[in-house]
């Protein structure tokens, strides 16, 4: 019930915002020019930020964690007295209230991991066994779900130091040398670089090698032995098995085959390349963001944050001049972007508004056609209800006609452009066909019910 009241004042609080793009929020960190490297978002309650010193990026994290429990409205910066010495070297959240943190010794080498069951207000170490070595680097952390999770480190003891848990983190476990890809000469891992998706993790070493993991990090290969790698700059996000975009200065490239190959994407519009993140729930959906000048390639495309509709192939401009650092979406209506504090103490994260991301259009958009961009229905095929997005302008007619599979019309509905609409839901199994109509266009979709 306490969540349900915190979300319906998050709500209140942000109709009156629904002009704007991005809300300005206090990071809660003290310093000026504290930045935020890494986000970990379980849902759009929960948010946990990652500092690093903004003026001296090159190796300066900091032992500081910044932490939301209300969907953004107010953050609470921390340095947990667990650290002891060390710099915050990954995040991971299975919850709003169970969140890992990895944490780098920078005094004495090694490191540590550390759980919280309260949503940071205690934490615990664990993983005793976990890169004790003075030589040990942890590079990144993801938890898949509340049990499984992964660490990913430098190679130790002539292998990659890789750890994983099936049981919340109360265990972990080193993976073995002959179920990881033998390192290079001086190849490293990568920090805040590793992705997951479902039961699979992706994550680039720095000469550049694509390693994956189909089983929970259990055993991992090569996927592609030359990606295109620049100083710290590079990001790689998959959407599903298939479809990827992974960026490094500044270059945005795509894969279709689930990493296998990567294409240069000759996109339209301005993509931002700090970052970027699939959004939740609608496929082809993705949005970037731009800045932070302590690290030159990443502002290569200026400061600011735009969404793509169809993978990237076109960029619509969200705002431009602000500097954006890393971005988590929770939906199409909702999401967090890291920032930098001014010192005023009114700033430094940004939280996204009620606001549709198919708002934000310009003309070019209309040489898009009408199936790749204007009309989203997912899940389908769905074994509940069907939710249906179409990109029109405020004022345009918009609506949908069911028929089932004999011929019957079985919904007939006016739409509003530019939301999530639910329906179907009291449909019985079946295929239906849907004519959705954008002011003079129609688009037919297939929709399979099972």
């Amino acid at each position: 019930m306490k969540k349900y009241i915190y979300l319906l004042v998050l709500i209140a609080l942000q109709i009156q915002f629904v002009n704007a793009q991005w809300l300005v929020r206090s990071s809660g960190f003290p310093a000026a020019n504290t930045g935020i490297i890494q986000l970990s978002a379980p849902d759009q309650l929960n948010c946990y930020g990652i500092g690093y010193d903004a003026v001296n990026f090159g190796g300066d994290l900091l032992d500081e964690l910044t932490i939301t429990h209300d969907g953004g409205m107010t953050w609470k910066a921390q340095s947990p007295a667990c650290l002891n010495n060390q710099f915050i070297a990954g995040v991971s959240a299975s919850s709003g209230e169970v969140v890992h943190i990895m944490g780098w010794d920078y005094i004495n080498g090694g490191g540590n991991v550390f759980r919280s069951h309260d949503g940071g207000n205690t934490w615990s170490r664990e993983a005793a066994n976990a890169f004790t070595d003075p030589a040990s680097f942890p590079d990144d952390i993801a938890f898949l779900n509340a049990n499984d999770g992964v660490m990913f480190g430098d190679p130790e003891s002539g292998y990659f130091e890789v750890y994983t848990t099936h049981d919340g983190g109360n265990t972990w476990n080193r993976v073995s040398s002959a179920n990881l890809p033998t390192p290079l000469a001086g190849e490293t891992g990568n920090t805040f670089f590793m992705e997951h998706l479902d039961n699979t993790l992706w994550t680039v070493t720095i000469d550049g090698r694509l390693l994956q993991s189909d089983n929970k990090g259990e055993t991992w290969y090569v996927r592609n032995p030359g990606l295109t790698l620049v100083g710290n700059d590079g990001v790689i996000r998959f959407r599903n098995h298939s479809v990827g975009l992974y960026k490094n200065n500044g270059i945005l490239y795509r894969t279709t085959d689930g990493g296998t190959t990567f294409t240069p994407v000759n996109y339209h519009g301005t993509f931002y390349s700090f970052d970027m993140n699939k959004v939740p729930g609608l496929p082809g959906v993705w949005v970037s963001t731009g800045g932070d000048s302590a690290l030159a390639p990443n502002a290569l495309h200026g400061y600011g944050s735009s969404v793509s509709f169809d993978d990237g192939n076109h960029w619509f401009t969200i705002d431009n001049g602000v500097n954006h650092t890393c971005v988590v979406m929770t939906s199409a209506i909702h999401g967090y972007s890291g920032g930098i504090t001014s010192g005023s103490n009114n700033d430094g994260v940004f939280v996204y508004n009620l606001r549709s991301l198919f708002d934000f259009r310009t003309a070019d958009e209309t040489s898009l056609t009408l199936n790749e961009n204007k009309v989203i229905v997912y899940p389908n095929p769905s074994n509940s209800s069907f939710n249906l997005a179409v990109n029109a302008a405020q004022g345009e007619v918009c609506s949908v006609q069911i028929y089932s599979i004999d011929g019957r019309k079985v919904i007939d509905q006016i739409i509003n452009p530019n939301e999530v609409t639910n329906l179907g839901n009291g449909l019985p199994a079946g295929i239906y066909q849907a004519m959705i109509y954008v002011g003079s266009d129609r688009q037919v979709i297939r929709l399979v019910k099972e």
